[in-house]
């Protein structure tokens, strides 16, 4: 059939093109350094002349559609990729784009392409066909399985020239070695937070800030992002206990209860730090954690405007201003804002309980803290 678009025409060279020509059919054929190769003329009849209806594209991705091709290779203008096709082309640009048209009915995530929704959808699925032996969690990718065993593993065979931290597989090595070298350009639009890595937000993102969670328990209005979640947390109203650990035989209402519990055995920390690579069991340890990065603390003081990276320390702040003393001895009913106050305190009351001596005068104490104050005063010796 007829051939169309811009790759149908004649061949000139740009010195060659006169200053009256109508340039709206041609186009100019650009090598892998963005050089003119030529100039391809389509303005005679015999080729086809629909680009006299072609209008500017309304997107900087649609606007690269306008590739470069050479020997039947299409180049991305943002990254100079190659794809051998022009639909290969359109697919990659979409991910130059900002936009995420495509949206999970279940969690509400947002993708770029459609195809991405329905892979997604898989891991909102019973079916999870790939298990892992040692801890028994379930997957529905091949690849995230593979990935996940690794987790079971103390190998970190991949170091880091600059700062010699250890890594279990090359990409984490890749992505890691860019703190050393990138500018923190991808800021957070929840917070001040800035990253050196998109993907490093994207996490961020996901276990910093409160996800959309639609699916709300009747008993007592938490809510999950998942129905499956939503359904494992109501047995923790009605006592259920029906997962049991192949460890030590202790019971759980839930395959994420028992799987968390597994790790202590197991010694298993799937929850990486895109900073340090730390490892954690649970998500709340590693949400915690990345706060020591980031420096982020987003829990504010209504009455002194003290912030904290986590909500417990706000709790006990709080205490300071109401006066409140939730922690009480059971024995001379001393009370107390915090419960490790609490537990030093009781240690007065036990007769067994081990003291801290003296070794000038063998005077004894009942904490360290006390000791070291008795030495630097009495004795003229501080302790470094």
């Amino acid at each position: 059939g007829e051939k169309f678009g811009p790759f149908a025409g004649e061949k000139r060279m740009p010195e060659d093109l006169d200053e009256n020509m109508d340039c709206r059919l041609m186009w100019e054929v650009r090598g892998s350094k963005g050089e003119v190769l030529y100039i391809l003329d389509a303005t005679n009849p015999r080729h086809s002349n629909w680009l006299r209806f072609v209008h500017e594209a309304p997107s900087q991705e649609q606007k690269n559609l306008a590739a470069i091709q050479v020997h039947e290779i299409f180049d991305c203008q943002e990254c100079m990729k190659k794809f051998v096709s022009a639909n290969q082309l359109k697919r990659h640009l979409i991910t130059h784009s900002e936009r995420r048209p495509y949206h999970c009915e279940i969690c509400n995530k947002s993708f770029k392409r459609l195809d991405q929704v329905g892979a997604h959808k898989v891991i909102h699925s019973e079916d999870k066909p790939y298990k892992c032996k040692l801890c028994g969690k379930g997957f529905a990718h091949r690849n995230v399985y593979k990935n996940h065993k690794k987790t079971h593993s103390q190998e970190r065979p991949f170091q880091c020239e600059e700062c010699k931290a250890l890594f279990r597989t090359p990409f984490s090595l890749q992505r890691h070695l860019l703190i050393h070298t990138s500018e923190r350009t991808f800021k957070c639009h929840h917070c001040e937070a800035t990253f050196k890595r998109k993907d490093t937000l994207n996490v961020h993102v996901q276990v910093v800030h409160e996800r959309h969670k639609k699916y709300s328990c009747e008993l007592c209005n938490k809510a999950f992002v998942t129905p499956s979640v939503l359904r494992s947390h109501k047995k923790t109203h009605t006592g259920e206990k029906e997962k049991v650990c192949p460890y030590c035989g202790q019971k759980f209402a839930s395959s994420g209860t028992l799987r968390v519990h597994i790790r202590s055995h197991t010694g298993e920390r799937p929850y990486q730090c895109p900073y340090c690579d730390k490892g954690f069991s649970k998500n709340d340890g590693l949400k915690m954690h990345i706060r020591t990065h980031t420096r982020e603390k987003p829990y504010k003081c209504s009455e002194c405007s003290k912030a904290f990276s986590q909500k417990r320390g706000l709790e006990e702040h709080k205490r300071t201003h109401t006066g409140e003393k939730p922690f009480q001895c059971d024995v001379c009913d001393l009370a107390f804002s915090l419960k490790k106050m609490l537990i030093r305190h009781k240690m007065t009351h036990n007769p067994h309980r081990p003291l801290a001596e003296c070794q000038f005068c063998h005077k004894k104490f009942t904490r360290n803290d006390y000791l070291k104050v008795h030495r630097d005063h009495v004795h003229g010796v501080a302790d470094s």
